[in-house]
């Protein structure tokens, strides 16, 4: 199955003698892909100075829906104020 397979389904019974039609109801269907490998962030440098702007990128394998990603500080969230995404050929976020 492939995402184009996501859609409704239905499906219509006829007969010949008597004629006869009766279709079904609609029934929705959605592919979905999950992600194959944990998320991988990696930094621009290992140590930082007081001061310094961090960058760093995480990135995604593939899925369907989209991953969303929220960044984390000890584990407290990154205000989005502070973060910004951009989307390459594998999704990325950075802060």
């Amino acid at each position: 199955m492939d995402f184009e397979g996501s859609g409704s389904y239905a499906c219509v019974v006829s007969t010949q003698t008597p004629i006869y039609t009766k279709p079904s109801n609609e029934h929705e269907l959605t592919v979905i892909q999950t992600q194959r490998d944990p998320p991988q962030v990696l930094t621009s440098k290992p140590v930082y100075q007081v001061g310094e702007t961090l960058e760093a990128n995480c990135t995604t394998s593939p899925s369907r829906p989209i991953a969303h990603i929220t960044w984390l500080v000890n584990g407290k969230s990154v205000s989005r104020a502070h973060s910004y995404r951009c989307f390459q050929v594998s999704v990325c976020s950075a802060i």
